[in-house]
């Protein structure tokens, strides 16, 4: 099972990625928000490049972002999703 996650690394490339992190591209998200979670759920970014993007991006869409400073950077990209599945999918 795909862990649920509620941090988004909003950078252009995941070089190093972030430890719990779900990489989205801010200049993506408008075309990704089905990877989202549904309106009102908390959304949290990596304050990294792309992050004002992302809070704008994120507000405009209905979304509840706030700004995460402390993050960790990890050797490898680990799976995760910000969305949870209907109860059938899982």
């Amino acid at each position: 099972m795909i862990p649920l996650r509620r941090l988004l690394d909003p950078r252009t490339a995941p070089e190093p990625p972030v430890v719990g992190a779900v990489w989205v591209p801010a200049a993506e998200l408008e075309d990704r928000v089905h990877e989202l979670p549904p309106r009102g759920e908390a959304i949290d970014v990596a304050e990294l490049e792309g992050a004002d993007v992302a809070m704008n991006t994120l507000v405009a869409l209905g979304r509840c972002p706030s700004l995460v400073s402390s993050i960790e950077l990890g050797p490898s990209m680990e799976p995760g999703r910000l969305w949870r599945p209907n109860a059938f999918l899982e």
